[in-house]
């Protein structure tokens, strides 16, 4: 049920059978059952952006966690408990804004996925971990790769569900090739998963779906379809997304050109900022402060950007040649001399990238 409930998008109440779970467990004496509940409610809170706390479980988990000889958790639990943890884990290390370890990290899980030979931990590894982080960190040679080997297992061992999220992946992998084609794969695919209730990351894809259609020049359309993001991730309580979704809900507004709108991309960039802080989702707040940057930039404020993006540039102790933190630091570096010293603390962003720790 627990898990059921995260596969339908309702966060709170799989955060809430997780509850039941560990109090069945603890008056039982069920330590591996306690033990993965730590899992599970790790997963529930990442997707309703309580990013610290579901680090703690998550890592609870792992460092408590002694797999049977037998591997009988496998059956128990559907997965390798302690690999599907650091998945979910390598999710939130990208989010809070360690690139470099979330990669590694996702990297062990595949590799321990591999070696179980079991199909679903394969899925699970590639398709919830090493290729979207791929795809976050701009990294689609290695996204390429993945996308091809799941798409070979899936077919073999026919698995429905899981090949239209793989599909998502391709579809997203296509938008960032520049290639429209991905369009109308991302919304065969999320309609494929909605219609059955599938609703697990929907939210996030369908922003994707959004920005490739401002992207390729259907602004009304993408409107439409972030706003059915927005409403979805709000109404299931998915929020871990809901940053990056305000962010591409101003970027597609900023594409018009008329005052009020202009001011209120700003001011939706301006909440996108205020909930990745209040998640702890660095990563997220990065893409916004970036974004709003080059909003700035357009309408001729290109002093204000140095103080809103070196800041948080510097938080990078690592990451520093993936897609995102490339980018800022390129806008940095082109709109350094607009005034008020942006140079200067672009530079000083670059010097302290690798020494300042992630707050």
């Amino acid at each position: 049920m627990c898990d059921y409930f995260t596969w339908t998008g309702d966060h709170q109440s799989a955060l809430g059978m997780a509850d039941r779970i560990r109090k069945l467990a603890t008056d039982r004496g069920d330590l591996d059952a306690r033990n993965n509940v730590d899992r599970q409610t790790g997963t529930a809170l990442r997707y309703l952006g309580e990013l610290a706390e579901a680090r703690r479980h998550l890592e609870r988990m792992i460092s408590r966690y002694v797999p049977p000889v037998t591997r009988s958790d496998i059956a128990r639990f559907q997965l390798d408990p302690r690999s599907a943890a650091r998945g979910t884990l390598a999710n939130v290390t990208w989010l809070q804004g360690h690139p470099d370890k979330a990669v590694a990290m996702a990297q062990r899980q595949l590799e321990e996925a591999r070696a179980s030979q079991h199909a679903l931990a394969l899925c699970n590894a590639i398709v919830h971990t090493t290729c979207p982080i791929a795809l976050w960190t701009g990294d689609l040679a290695a996204a390429e790769r993945l996308l091809v080997g799941i798409e070979a297992h899936v077919a073999e061992h026919a698995m429905s569900i899981w090949s239209a999220m793989s599909r998502c992946l391709r579809a997203e992998w296509l938008l960032q090739s520049g290639d429209p084609s991905g369009l109308a794969m991302l919304r065969g695919a999320l309609d494929e998963l909605l219609v059955v209730g599938f609703r697990m990351r929907c939210p996030f894809y369908i922003g994707v779906y959004a920005a490739g259609l401002g992207d390729h020049g259907d602004v009304d359309a993408g409107q439409t379809a972030i706003g059915e993001a927005v409403a979805l991730s709000a109404s299931t309580g998915e929020i871990w997304c809901m940053p990056e979704l305000l962010r591409i809900k101003a970027v597609l507004l900023g594409k018009e050109s008329a005052n009020r709108t202009v001011k209120t991309a700003e001011a939706l960039y301006f909440q996108s900022l205020d909930l990745a802080r209040h998640q702890g989702a660095l990563s997220w707040e990065l893409r916004a402060a970036t974004a709003l940057a080059e909003h700035w930039a357009q309408s001729g404020q290109s002093e204000r950007v140095g103080g809103l993006l070196a800041p948080i540039y510097r938080r990078f102790g690592e990451g520093l040649t993936t897609r995102d933190l490339v980018k800022a630091r390129a806008l940095l570096d082109t709109l350094g001399d607009a005034g008020k010293g942006s140079k200067s603390a672009a530079r000083q962003a670059r010097r302290d990238g690798h020494t300042h720790p992630n707050s």
